[in-house]
């Protein structure tokens, strides 16, 4: 091996290296913030901050919920993408609750576009059903509503579609 054929390293070629090292990850993190706020803005709520101040009113209205001891029993059948809802009430003593407006909104936490409201009638005392047909299968919410009189409850659940 003669002297000139060895190839050295200077410092000119080492920061190159390492400048060359340090765009891609710089280039590689842009574009993967920029794909993950493009897909999800992570905005819950247009209103958190009046929403957060309103805090003791929903701490004291879920209390007041509470309060009135209805049980509640939600449940999904059916296969695919096409499902009933059934929703049941009773009261403390197991009464079934009548005459109730029972309405929920379906939303798809990581896709716009795809939330619905649907309305439930009674079909017995106390169970409301609703038929429901899934734009897409996965991950759902479901926020019940229900209202008799004056009398307001509301619950959350999460349900899975395969």
């Amino acid at each position: 091996m003669r002297v000139g054929d060895a190839r050295t390293l200077h410092g000119r070629h080492v920061l190159a290296l390492l400048v060359a090292f340090f765009a891609t990850i710089l280039a590689v993190n842009g574009v993967m913030v920029w794909l993950a706020l493009g897909s999800f803005p992570g905005m819950i709520s247009p209103d958190a901050y009046r929403e957060g101040l309103a805090y003791n009113r929903t701490l004291a209205a879920r209390e007041a919920q509470r309060a009135l001891g209805w049980r509640v029993q939600v449940d999904a059948t059916g296969q695919g993408l096409s499902r009933r809802l059934e929703a049941r009430f009773a009261d403390r003593g197991g009464v079934p609750l009548r005459r109730m407006a029972v309405t929920a909104m379906l939303k798809r936490p990581v896709t716009r576009g795809a939330d619905q409201a649907i309305g439930f009638i009674e079909v017995l005392p106390g169970i409301y059903h609703a038929e429901v047909e899934f734009p897409l299968p996965g991950h759902w919410q479901l926020e019940l509503k229900a209202r008799r009189g004056a009398t307001e409850w509301k619950m959350e659940r999460e349900l899975w579609l395969n």
